[in-house]
């Protein structure tokens, strides 16, 4: 009986911090393998505009993103999560009320208010990464899974998360003043759900890179930073 597998991308499979930019030929070699027999799923927070061809060749059964507010097996969808409008307004409201910027995230497209600000180019700076990276606007579009945010003033990051508690939830950037904001209630472990019930008479277990289980809190799967072993 086929099982399900569901690895990680960052500090999993891919890891800056120890220059793991692309995928090793034994994580290839090993989850083309194991694909042989189960199913193996990328999970991960990015979306799919944000997924490196080096993710998008990796032989998979499809892909659980945006932190579990998009679903698909072998390139159909079957789940996806947007923001609501009154999360997207509270988003913006808080965002131009402490001069900071949000970045906001479609299944394959991402753009930020403004490049302007002082809390954007900072961040951009301290990331490593392109000022022209995103788009501007995208104001007009509702299909956001996923956004960022970010401000240049870490005093006021308790009135940020208090004033966006009731809308969606946060999870905090240990070295930078910034958060990824996810739909309210929408975790990883949602995602995976949703593909578990497309298997139904699988052994439905779902595994880590070394194919260990998942654990961590919110039913979101602990990442392990190694190359894929079976």
């Amino acid at each position: 009986m086929k099982k399900l597998f569901f690895v990680d991308i960052d500090g999993t499979i891919l890891d800056g911090s120890r220059n793991m930019k692309k995928v090793s030929g034994k994580t290839r070699y090993a989850m083309r393998e194991l694909k042989k027999e189960n199913n193996v799923f990328i999970a991960s927070g990015r979306c799919k505009g944000l997924l490196d061809p080096d993710i998008l060749s990796l032989d998979t059964s499809g892909f659980v993103l945006c932190n579990g507010a998009y679903a698909e097996v072998e390139g159909k969808e079957i789940f996806s999560m947007y923001f609501t409008k009154e999360a997207l307004d509270a988003i913006r409201r808080v965002v131009k009320k402490y001069d900071g910027f949000v970045i906001l995230e479609a299944i394959d497209e991402m753009f930020v208010d403004s490049k302007q600000s002082r809390a954007y180019r900072e961040y951009m700076h301290s990331w490593g990464s392109a000022l022209d990276g995103f788009a501007v606007g995208g104001e007009g579009r509702s299909d956001y899974l996923i956004s960022m945010i970010g401000f240049a003033d870490r005093s006021i990051l308790k009135n940020v998360e208090e004033e966006l508690a009731p809308y969606v939830d946060l999870a905090a950037h240990k070295q930078y003043s910034s958060y990824d904001v996810n739909i309210k209630g929408i975790n990883k472990g949602v995602g995976v759900q949703k593909i578990m019930e497309q298997f139904r008479g699988c052994d439905q277990r779902s595994g880590d890179a070394a194919v260990r289980g998942t654990s961590g809190r919110r039913g979101q799967l602990r990442a392990r930073t190694q190359d894929l072993r079976l």
